[in-house]
């Protein structure tokens, strides 16, 4: 066995009935952290007696003629004195006895194996609230089984003189633990006691002296007192920035509906929903619906947050129970709530019996990233916290919490026959078991958790990435930022950490700063830089000006790879990449497909090649480095206003009635009127002005034929006027708002519109007509024939939930037939849906169930990276190294 950097390596030699018993023991024997990337067994038959055991041990440790396991992810890994600590084994007359450690090898450039930051686990949670522990109630307690890793390193190897940690001297009890191998904390990097470690604070806002100290040397007496103070100020009513793992939060008390208002005016967020953070499983259980899957991860390592169904006040029966958290103020107009369990000693010990549930949500204001220390804390969330919780441990990397959703399961058919892998005939690769993944799980926010772990390409796509050169730095989209880097020839995607929007001079500067830290610990430089094709995303110039710093290749020179590189200025190979094919390609990314598919990408905005808003494209796949055929999409509609009609959904069902039905314009005015009723009226009817002149003008051609008026298929859109349409949202506050009221409404709907007789007979799927002249065999999808029905049922006064449930029906029911024509004319059984339209629970699991137990196609949809624009730049980076062809 050896060190390579940050992995292990082992290579065995063994009879079949010695690996057999070997396997017994090792899964139920590997550490808790410990993650097996590769399992290669090779039948060597006899060694010939003369072969010396120097050289069996060089060709076993290259898997030559043994049975190679790569281990990444243990705490000792990286450490430079390992094998010397472990000792060279016992020797013996023949080399099937000898256990023998080669000298440790650099890890490979692009293989960062570095554990993501890890929960708190059951054993150290014990001794936290062990009064006879010598670690009690201490707010940093960690072992080889939790704790921070990625948050706290400045450079690899992981050892602590290359952390955060670097600045504490390690007591001599803690120094004994770290220098055990039989310890629970031997090489835990960050190990640290109340005698030796990081200490806390407790500050007002109002005043220059500490309300409560922690410091070194604090007796348990002292440290149960802080704790007390620390919780009566939460169950007081008061805010508390506090600093955590990746960053500062802003905590109150969840079931204070008052304090959570007061939380939402400071930090200028009035409708977007807040993450809880709870007790315990039990009372999450108490107040929310809890599925197996979920359970796992609540109390997982990555402990993320997971969006739950509420349940209703009304089944609440148990007395003597907590308070029920504040659902309206929380999360209004939705159905589900974002939920995490204490995560560090920190977080836990801000509960106690009384206090079951906190708001917790992210330290920053809008725009700006994630306050990550004590001095910009202060100055940035001084006039939103009452009191700020802090500690001295820096935090060297900035990041905020994941959230995670767990699907509704489909019943698969059998996905259709591959060509089997070409192997050699005696070799075979075992699956790690742990290495399946939770069935269903979607990441909406990749970030704590889950960052630094790559996306690994597997099947026919690896091979098709092992032909490619080069590294490329994808900068994503507009909305939810969040970078990528492609190494094909590793086989590797990392995805990068959710960066927020892009559009302020603090996120960009935070963006860079990411993305320097991730490369100084891949040791990588990118040789190419891939954009998003809108031409006015902050994000697309922010790449342009990296290329122009980080490249050595001026314009016009060999060596481009075949990448766009004639933008001015340009000193990397530049690739421009279409939106929604970035969508589809990441989601082929974790499926491992290079091509025959067919893509759908439902969003909200993407420019498409037309100079048109794309959002609802149905493509045929072939290659992934081919032509992709725009195959379908959904009728253009007036968009009047540009980003005003984004923020204000009214604009969007005004233009949208104007262009459909121009005969429900004056009911929709008495559906939107509100207050200002005359003045609505007035603004109604000019954004239908508008929106009639362009239709007079052109039927959909190329351009913007009147000024202020753009044309889009987008889904997301049409999503936003449904939402005005049923009288459901005027004005949104965050991105999707819109979108996930309707979602919620439609859900109510669901449930209680079975006697309806307008549900019974929901709309008929329209067949598709033609397209203009210049693409006759695409494919367009009307929207008339749901709109005008949706407009009739309102107006003889039909219930808005119902509305809504029969228009996401109408959606399934178009969409699923469109793919279905589309995968019988391509003679593909593959299809990939991708996009933000897809966190929309509904949609998700009914079109794919539809798909696959009616046409029997095998369905790809995001899992471990975010199916909105967290996730494109994985798409984008694979489609620039499939443009470098």
């Amino acid at each position: 066995m050896r060190n390579a950097g940050t992995q292990v390596e082992l290579a065995l030699f063994a009879t079949a009935a010695e690996w057999a018993r070997f396997w017994q023991r090792f899964w139920p024997e590997l550490p808790p952290l410990a993650r097996v990337e590769a399992i290669e067994e090779v039948e060597v038959g006899p060694i010939p007696p003369a072969l010396a055991p120097a050289e069996t041990a060089a060709k076993s440790a290259g898997a030559t003629n043994g049975s190679g396991s790569h281990v990444a992810g243990g705490e000792n890994a990286g450490s430079s004195d390992n094998g010397d600590r472990c000792g060279r084994g016992r020797s013996g007359s023949s080399w099937e006895r000898e256990f023998i450690i080669l000298p440790s090898r650099e890890q490979p450039d692009g293989q960062l194996h570095l554990t993501p930051d890890v929960a708190l686990c059951e054993a150290c949670r014990r001794e936290l609230f062990d009064p006879g522990d010598r670690r009690y109630l201490y707010p940093f307690i960690n072992c080889t089984d939790c704790g921070p890793r990625y948050t706290i390193v400045a450079s690899l190897p992981y050892d602590r003189p290359r952390t955060s940690m670097r600045r504490f001297r390690l007591c001599p009890e803690c120094a004994r633990e770290y220098a055990d191998p039989l310890n629970r904390r031997f090489h835990a990097q960050p190990i640290a006691c109340p005698q030796c470690g990081p200490t806390l604070t407790l500050l007002d806002t109002g005043g220059p002296e500490p309300l409560g100290r922690l410091d070194v040397h604090s007796s348990p007496d002292e440290r149960e007192a802080f704790w007390q103070l620390v919780r009566q100020q939460l169950r007081a009513g008061h805010i508390v920035a506090l600093k955590g793992l990746g960053g500062f939060h802003l905590a109150c008390d969840a079931t204070n509906g008052e304090a959570v208002r007061q939380l939402r005016q400071r930090k200028h967020r009035p409708d977007k929903p807040l993450a809880v953070m709870a007790r315990d499983l039990t009372v999450v259980e108490q107040a929310c619906y809890v599925r197996e899957a979920e359970r796992r991860l609540l109390t997982g390592p990555a402990a993320p947050i997971v969006l739950l169904q509420v349940r209703e006040r009304e089944e609440h029966h148990r007395t003597g129970q907590p308070a029920w958290p504040a659902w309206s103020v929380l999360i209004p107009g939705l159905n589900r709530v974002g939920v995490m369990l204490p995560y560090t000693p920190l977080h836990a010990l801000l509960f106690d019996q009384e206090l079951a549930w906190l708001v917790m949500t992210s330290g920053n204001m809008s725009g700006q990233p994630l306050a990550s220390d004590n001095g910009q804390a202060w100055r940035m969330l001084g006039a939103v916290a009452h009191r700020f919780l802090v500690h001295n441990r820096p935090i060297l990397r900035r990041l905020d919490d994941s959230v995670v959703i767990v699907r509704s399961a489909v019943e698969p058919r059998p996905p259709p026959a591959l060509p089997p892998p070409q192997t050699q005939p005696l070799r075979r690769t075992q699956q790690p078991p742990q290495a399946q993944q939770l069935p269903r799980v979607q990441v909406w926010r990749r970030a704590r958790g889950f960052v630094p772990e790559p996306l690994r390409l597997q099947g026919e796509l690896g091979q098709w990435a092992m032909t490619k050169d080069g590294v490329v730095l994808a900068w994503g989209g507009e909305l939810n930022g969040a970078f990528a880097l492609a190494l094909p020839r590793e086989g590797l995607v990392y995805p990068g950490p959710h960066l927020g929007d892009w559009g302020t001079v603090e996120n960009e500067r935070y963006a860079g700063e990411q993305v320097t830290l991730f490369l100084q610990l891949l040791n990588r430089q990118p040789t190419a830089v891939a954009v998003d094709a809108h031409p006015g995303y902050h994000s697309s110039a922010f790449g342009r000006a990296w290329a122009e710093r980080l490249g050595a290749a001026r314009q016009g020179q060999t060596g481009t790879g075949g990448l766009d590189a004639r933008e001015p200025g340009a000193r990397l190979p530049i690739a421009v990449v279409q939106h929604q094919r970035a969508h589809v390609a990441a989601v082929m990314a974790e499926a491992g497909w290079s091509g025959q598919c067919v893509g759908l990408a439902c969003d909200g905005t993407g420019w498409g090649d037309d100079g048109r808003i794309w959002g609802c494209e149905v493509f045929e796949v072939e290659r992934l480095d081919g032509a992709w055929r725009r195959a379908v999409h959904l009728e253009y509609l007036p968009l009047v206003g540009g980003e005003a009609a984004i923020r204000q959904p009214w604009r969007i069902a005004a233009a949208y009635m104007s262009w459909l039905y121009p005969a429900g314009l004056a009911w929709l005015c008495q559906q939107l009127a509100g207050p200002r009723r005359v003045q609505r009226e007035q603004e109604v009817e000019r954004v239908a002005a508008l929106a009639a002149r362009a239709r007079a003008l052109t039927v959909v051609t190329q351009g913007q034929p009147v000024p202020g008026v753009w044309f889009t298929s987008s889904l997301g859109r049409l999503f936003d006027a449904v939402a005005a349409l049923v009288g459901l949202v005027d004005s949104v506050s965050y991105e999707g708002q819109a979108a996930a009221e309707l979602e919620a409404l439609a859900e109510r709907g669901g449930r209680s519109c079975a006697g309806e007789r307008a549900w019974q007979s929901r709309p008929v799927t329209p067949p598709p007509a033609p397209a203009t002249a210049g693409q006759p065999d695409v494919q367009i999808i009307r929207v008339g024939p749901i709109w005008r029905q949706l407009v009739r049922f309102l107006r003889e006064g039909g219930n808005s939930a119902v509305a809504a449930a029969m228009f996401q029906e109408w959606v399934v029911d178009v969409l699923a037939g469109q793919i279905a024509q589309a995968a019988k004319r391509a003679g593909w059984r593959r299809v990939v849906l991708g996009g933000g339209c897809f966190q929309n629970q509904f949609l998700s699991s009914r079109l794919e169930e539809r798909l696959v137990r009616l046409t029997g196609v095998q369905v790809a949809q995001a899992s471990a990276i975010p199916p909105g624009d967290g996730g494109l730049a994985v798409g984008q980076a694979l489609l620039a190294l499939a443009q470098a062809q």
